[in-house]
């Protein structure tokens, strides 16, 4: 396998790449994570090169392999079966379970060497903890209103209800998860004796501050769970103080607590806690509608990323909430998306592996920080979906693989070196193609928001090309950009049906409602308005009130005024 020295390198690289995908600022519409979850990927396949490099590579398939292999055949089926109605959505996560077989891979791998488990623990904290600190600091940076750009992700006055400083993270509860990762990260580079007392008495601090600062409820759970476990003692630990530990968690209480003070002083608005937990549930709603996907599509589920588009086909029988891609809770997630039977499997199959792999053996100071690591992703799991994006879901991966070489040992099997580099072709071939093709998916994007804004643009940038990788992104803008009329044909009618409850934003959803209504459909129209209420109850009134101003003219509209519920109706 690899030497040492080659091991450190590549882990360091990649230990780079993640680091970067969590601080780099630049984020493009569509998927505006795609260009910091690219580098965490590209990191992985830098590995994989120096893997090719070794004269005898041994590589360890661990039996952890079944999960995505039996995901990604539950998918094709689906695909095959055409239970969904957006095949095109198949492709990208068929290709990330295949990174988490490949991490599965890596990991056992490099752990199968003397020190590979610490190396690959090594790494991840140092981007962790690097990544989060700074972080904070960038946190301080938008709550100070300074403009920092191109290095700082500014936030837009008035965007949110309650100042969140999110970094360039991007998304408050996901900068919240890469603090609490730093903080087991602090822990093991303490164990390490990278850092001395006073260094990780100060890292500690500095990122309690900046958990409580994203106010995120996740550090609720995770602060005080982590505390039990680095209470309890491990073989080669060096002894932190209980004492201490209350410490930090009282701190962390006080924090969360004082926050709104703090923020009036400064001059920034932060929801109470009394708010934080009795605020508006749109959760609970997302967790009935998932139950009822998981109920009503019991052996298949909806069709992998289908939570959204069903979302939009049922969301008038529910209370209001909020448009969303997914359930913001793992499990319900792919009992919705994959079934219950695959669901069931799944998660009983990982708590046994977590059971027999993470807390039967004895303790080491590389199980406590996997553990600390993989139970800090799996109770953000329960309120969001952090293992979505590549920056999470690939470092978890490699933990996983290591942890299982580490409990079941396998000296794996020889393979030829060019081998292994074929795949690391092939795969960075497919990564430069996909994100080739999704530049030409941003410019499409920029063009059209720079038409919005009143601007001459090229609308040829706009038009789908012979071939694109993201389809279903230009139908987004071919029916954002369609003229709705009275003479639209069937076809018209149900390619703008098909994506809007694709896509289910306010913009396509109250087109939608347009054609209906122009086209002689008052009750769909009146459905789709309803939806656009249950999914966006912020934004209904702008459109209720443009409703009520062309009613006045137009019999159609004034008829499906009568059937729609008022702005303050929730």
């Amino acid at each position: 396998m690899l030497s040492p020295i080659k091991t450190k390198t590549a882990l360091t690289i990649f230990s780079f790449f993640l680091f970067a995908s969590f601080i780099h600022p630049f984020r493009f519409e569509p998927h505006t994570s795609y260009f910091h979850e690219i580098l965490t990927i590209l990191g992985l396949l830098i590995v994989l090169s120096y893997v090719a490099t070794a004269e005898n590579p041994r590589l360890v398939f661990p039996k952890l392999l079944f999960f995505p292999v039996a995901i990604i055949v539950v998918i094709v089926i689906q695909l095959l079966l055409k239970i969904s109605l957006w095949p095109e959505d198949f492709l990208i996560p068929i290709l990330y379970f295949m990174l988490v077989g490949l991490a599965f891979v890596i990991g056992a791998s490099l752990a199968s060497q003397a020190q590979g488990a610490q190396d690959i623990c090594q790494a991840l904290a140092v981007a962790y903890v690097s990544a989060a600190l700074l972080s904070v600091v960038m946190q301080m940076i938008q709550v100070a209103h300074i403009n920092a750009m191109p290095f700082v992700m500014p936030i837009a006055s008035g965007a949110q209800p309650f100042l969140r400083p999110y970094a360039n993270v991007g998304q408050p509860n996901q900068l919240a998860l890469l603090q609490c990762l730093a903080m087991a990260s602090v822990w093991w580079l303490y164990q390490r004796r990278a850092f001395g007392v006073i260094a990780s008495v100060s890292a500690i601090v500095f990122l309690i501050a900046g958990l409580a600062l994203t106010q995120s409820r996740i550090g609720w759970i995770i602060a005080p769970i982590f505390a039990g476990l680095c209470v309890r003692r491990v073989e080669g630990e060096k002894p932190v103080s209980g004492v201490l530990i209350l410490l930090f968690v009282t701190g962390y209480i006080a924090f969360v607590f004082s926050l709104p003070y703090v923020g009036e002083i400064f001059g920034f608005s932060t929801g109470s806690v009394e708010r934080h937990i009795g605020g508006r549930s749109e959760r609970w709603v997302l967790i009935q509608q998932a139950w009822h996907m998981a109920l009503n599509h019991p052996w298949l589920g909806v069709g992998w990323f289908g939570f959204g588009g069903e979302q939009a086909r049922i969301a008038s029988a529910f209370s209001a909430a909020t448009y969303s891609e997914h359930s913001h809770n793992l499990i319900l997630n792919f009992a919705a998306e994959l079934g219950l039977p695959l669901t069931i499997i799944i998660f009983f199959g990982l708590s046994w592996w977590f059971i027999q792999c993470c807390l039967l053996p004895k303790a080491t100071v590389i199980s406590r920080f996997s553990n600390l690591a993989l139970i800090a992703l799996f109770v953000h799991s329960m309120v969001e979906f952090p293992l979505w994006y590549s920056y999470f879901l690939i470092p978890a991966s490699l933990l996983m693989g290591a942890a299982h070489q580490l409990r079941w040992p396998s000296r794996g099997i020889l393979l030829k070196p060019y081998i292994i580099f074929a795949v690391f072709l092939v795969s960075s071939s497919i990564l430069v193609a996909i994100t080739l093709s999704y530049q030409k998916v941003t410019l499409a994007h920029d063009t059209m928001h720079l038409r919005g804004l009143g601007y001459q643009v090229d609308m040829v940038l706009t038009e789908k090309p012979a071939f694109t990788f993201f389809p279903q992104l230009y139908d987004e803008l071919t029916l954002a950009k369609s003229t709705v009329s009275d003479r639209m044909s069937a076809d018209e009618i149900a390619f703008a049906e098909r994506v809007s409850q694709r896509f289910a934003n306010d913009h396509l959803l109250n087109k939608m409602a347009n054609i209906y209504a122009l086209n002689g459909r008052p009750q769909q129209s009146a459905q789709a308005m309803l939806t656009l209420q249950r999914l966006h109850p912020f934004l209904y009134a702008k459109y209720y009130d443009d409703w009520k101003a062309v009613a006045i003219n137009d019999a159609r509209f004034a008829v499906v005024l009568q059937s729609i519920p008022k702005p303050d109706v929730q």
